[in-house]
């Protein structure tokens, strides 16, 4: 059974988009990165 399931997510900061149309699924033990350029909205606390 899955932990997390994503069906067709956006995300956009402003202009840009950081998800467009994604679906994803997380199993459990897995291991989940995001990955992206300095400044670019990856940490929500910053």
């Amino acid at each position: 059974m899955p932990l997390l399931t994503l069906d067709r997510v956006s995300l956009a900061f402003g202009h840009l988009p950081l998800l467009e149309d994604v679906s994803a699924q997380v199993e459990p033990r897995e291991r989940v990165c995001v990955l992206g350029r300095n400044g670019s909205g990856r940490c929500s606390a910053c």
